[in-house]
């Protein structure tokens, strides 16, 4: 076959294929909107095997899946979870420091979830760091009085080390500086809780 043929035989093949290019309902859309709903849908397969493996013990196959499906999807909301998540199977095989800049990643993302917050104190807990996080957060607070998200994760660390008195007052700044997020509601059960289980 030469050349000639070939190039009508291209041609014939292009020209059939143009009624069902025509009847393609995404044929207005943007490309690049089509490779995201895909990126999406595959990162939360890449979550959802992330959490089976997870489940069934298998936390560095899970920890694989998180990444793959944080690669997908990096900008957007849901990469929050993904990121607690990732943060949940490091701690697992016990990589505490990568657990918790992975849930410092979520807050980040979603900075009105008290998950995250919570998670990541556990993980300070679990490494045995609360001291370090709290001169941590303590300095991030001195350079910055107005960094609420530091208030509430000093509260949860203070709580957590059962020193209600500063807990209370990192929780009540936070509420001062943030009162109308969610997050505030979550500050005032915890000052609430603390208070009623004084002696």
């Amino acid at each position: 076959m030469n050349s000639f043929h070939l190039s009508i035989l291209l041609s014939m093949l292009v020209l059939c294929q143009l009624p069902a290019i025509a009847q393609n309902p995404l044929e207005n859309t943007d490309p690049s909107e089509n490779i995201r709903v895909n990126a999406s849908n595959n990162a939360i397969q890449h979550n959802r095997r992330g959490m089976e493996y997870l489940s069934q013990g298998y936390p560095l196959h899970a920890i694989n899946e998180f990444k793959l499906a944080i690669m997908l999807n990096p900008n957007a909301t849901m990469s929050a979870s993904l990121y607690n998540n990732l943060g949940q199977a490091y701690e697992v095989v016990k990589e505490y420091d990568l657990a918790i800049m992975s849930y410092q990643h979520a807050i980040k993302i979603n900075p009105e979830f008290a998950l995250y917050y919570k998670n990541l104190v556990q993980a300070y807990h679990n490494k045995k760091a609360l001291r370090d996080a709290i001169k941590h957060y303590e300095q991030i607070v001195k350079e910055n009085p107005q960094d609420a998200q530091a208030y509430f994760i000093l509260g949860l660390v203070y709580k957590k080390l059962n020193n209600n008195e500063k807990s209370i007052s990192a929780f009540n700044t936070f509420i001062n500086l943030e009162p109308r997020l969610d997050l505030a509601h979550t500050a005032k059960k915890y000052i609430h809780q603390m208070e009623t289980s004084k002696p």
